[in-house]
């Protein structure tokens, strides 16, 4: 029953295990690339006790996460299930050159794949089992590979490289790969389309995007040339290598403010324009009143309380949209801020012990990384409180701190 001991064999869930750390390693089984790493919920990815409806006899990788307690995020483990599983619902491969019958070698070959805003897709292009040194161009001019005679294989190759996966299974596997083939026959000539160069899809350009983001720009594909996308920052030229389609904005190192990104198709009127957010929004706290605070130079503030105490985080930004506030306690994972679980009005409350709701625990300050005040007390003393936003854009906010020092009632 829930609470209970676990008593089954191994569970078939990539998050939970009866092995050890050793032995994950050793067979190289469950989260085993995993172990070590700082964990995106807090803490590092080891092996904590409970899972499965279950506070005993199984593990899991993190000591909490989205998966045990509302607020902290999914760790990598569990992300990278995830990334499988959502991925595995749409092909990265958007469309294509018709690869159902031979095609000439007078012409270009193009795939258009998604465009995930944390990073471009990478496309591999092999000409009968050798690679060729296309850099992730999403086009090849078969003219320039002066073909011989007789039947080629041409394939394109999408992975998406996100860091979020490592087995490399799950890399393979088609919910992040696919590969187009064609049959390359120099004999045939094909027939010219007459399609005009122009954009058919691209980052919306309604909302500012952020300084981290892809930005993306597809054209159609003329049989017998590559339209050119140029883009520009605030006027200035800014090059991309052979995947024009893609622009990584995390490359730039843009300065904070505001800026405008264009881009253009060669040889058109063409134009697509955004506004890129490179500024943070800004968070503030509020706090109950405390015994006393104290300030010191070259230290953050410290509010000295004895007992309970609430904080209220306000988001502020420039742009439209929604900003998310976190804070994190002592280092540990960052934690979303929606007021307190029980009433979104009201601030988040903090206890030495936390607070249960429907079998939850929140705002424990547990044991302090610094000296207890008393060692009969290891609730007590001082803890580092980290607040900061996430925009609508994306633009993570630099992470500020506060100090709160707990003490035992009554004493000064």
């Amino acid at each position: 029953m829930p609470g209970g001991t676990y008593s089954g064999p191994e569970p078939s869930s990539t998050h939970h295990t009866l092995l050890t750390e050793r032995q994950m390693r050793d067979r190289r089984a469950k989260w085993w690339r995993w172990l070590g790493e700082e964990s995106e919920s807090g803490g590092v990815i080891g092996r904590f006790e409970g899972g499965l409806y279950s506070t005993e006899g199984v593990w899991r990788p993190s000591r909490h996460s989205l998966m045990k307690t509302l607020g902290y995020a999914f760790d990598q483990v569990e992300r990278e299930v995830m990334v499988q599983a959502i991925s595995a619902k749409v092909n990265p491969v958007q469309d294509h050159t018709p690869a159902s019958a031979p095609i000439g070698a007078d012409r270009t070959v193009w795939v258009d794949t998604l465009h995930p805003v944390g990073g471009a897709l990478s496309v591999t292009w092999r000409l009968d089992g050798r690679t060729l040194p296309t850099h992730g161009a999403r086009t090849v001019d078969l003219r320039k590979l002066r073909l011989s005679p007789g039947a080629h294989t041409l394939t394109a190759t999408v992975t998406d490289p996100t860091p979020f996966v490592r087995d490399p299974a799950v890399r393979a596997s088609a919910a992040l790969t696919r590969t187009v083939t064609w049959t390359v026959d120099p004999s045939l000539t094909t027939v010219r389309d007459g399609a005009a160069a122009a954009f058919t899809g691209h980052t919306p350009t309604g909302s500012p995007v952020g300084a981290r983001a892809v930005v993306h720009a597809d054209t159609t594909h003329p049989t017998d040339r590559t339209p050119a996308v140029r883009w520009r920052l605030d006027g200035r030229p800014v090059a991309t290598g052979p995947n024009d389609r893609d622009l990584d904005l995390r490359s730039l190192r843009l300065t904070p403010g505001t800026h405008t990104l264009t881009a253009r198709l060669a040889g058109t009127e063409e134009k697509l324009s955004w506004t890129v957010d490179a500024t943070s929004a800004s968070v503030s706290y509020e706090l109950s009143e405390p015994v006393r605070t104290v300030r010191r130079a070259g230290r953050p503030p410290e509010y000295v309380y004895d007992g309970p105490f609430t904080m209220r985080l306000t988001a502020r930004d420039d742009q439209e949209g929604a900003v998310v506030s976190q804070f994190r306690v002592d280092g540990d994972g960052w934690y979303t801020y929606y007021g307190w679980p029980t009433d979104a009005d009201a601030p988040f409350r903090f206890t030495p012990g936390g607070t249960v709701i429907d079998d939850l625990v929140y705002g424990k300050l547990g044991r302090s990384r610094a000296v207890p005040w008393d060692d009969a007390s290891p609730d007590h003393g001082t803890h580092t409180i980290e607040y900061r936003t996430i925009d609508a854009a994306g633009n993570v906010g630099r992470a500020r701190s506060f100090l709160v020092t707990l003490v035992p009632p009554g004493r000064p």
